[in-house]
């Protein structure tokens, strides 16, 4: 399974559960509003702002500015081990590219990472919002990066967050902890709510079970060349 580099830089697809790739045809033809997850198949119907190659633009193809991709037909994972992970870049701190999950208001049941400047939130458990991993390294400086988190469902739960196949941080959390997922995948911001991301995204993943490092590293040199780094 290629996904727009070839065969020869194929990313991870065990426990691929869904593969958005602005760069790649069969997720996005290059004009209209429609998505399709490349995967299963799932739809989006989005607002878009997307940058083809060009004389202009060297890397990519990606999404930028105000942007809003909400694929709602995904409700594959329940409270069960997860990777999400996906390209973006940013200046904004505390801001979206992604989200897995998510209801309007309270309780949530999202697995959102939030880029910072050192490191990300977590936003979306049951019963609480907020799991900051911090790391020595920024998420928002202006370069491209695929940012990932690992989620092992256990009780205590261990998060691990990842720069560009790189571990970076960890957080242990308490036992009862948990995400249920249960509404699909929002690109460009937090599904129904807030802290839309300003900057550009690429390809965003989502796996079913907790990445290894060398999984992602893997994944990263499969295709940081469309990005510059």
């Amino acid at each position: 399974m290629a996904f727009h580099n070839g065969p020869g830089k194929s990313i991870v697809t065990d426990g691929l559960l869904f593969c958005h790739d602005p760069g790649d045809k069969g997720c996005y033809p290059g004009s209209g509003t429609t998505f399709t997850d490349l995967v299963g198949g799932f739809t989006a119907t989005a607002t878009v702002t997307f940058t083809p190659l060009s004389t202009n633009n060297a890397l990519g193809p990606f999404l930028t500015g105000s942007t809003l991709i909400n694929y709602s037909t995904f409700t594959a994972l329940g409270n069960n081990k997860r990777t999400l992970a996906g390209w973006q870049k940013g200046t904004s701190n505390d801001k979206i590219p992604f989200a897995l999950g998510g209801n309007p208001n309270q309780n949530n049941k999202s697995f959102t990472i939030s880029v910072r400047s050192n490191g990300v939130n977590v936003y979306g458990r049951q019963g609480s919002f907020d799991e900051g991993i911090n790391a020595s390294v920024s998420f928002i400086d202006g370069a491209w990066h695929y940012v990932a988190v690992t989620w092992d469902a256990g009780a205590p739960g261990v998060l691990k967050l990842y720069r560009d196949g790189v571990h970076v941080g960890t957080t242990t959390r308490g036992n009862s902890e948990s995400y249920s997922t249960s509404n699909g995948v929002t690109i460009h911001r937090w599904m129904n709510q807030d802290r839309n991301f300003l900057g550009d995204t690429g390809p965003v993943h989502v796996y079913n079970r907790d990445l290894t490092e060398s999984e992602l590293l893997h994944n990263f040199n499969a295709q940081r060349a469309r990005f510059g780094v």
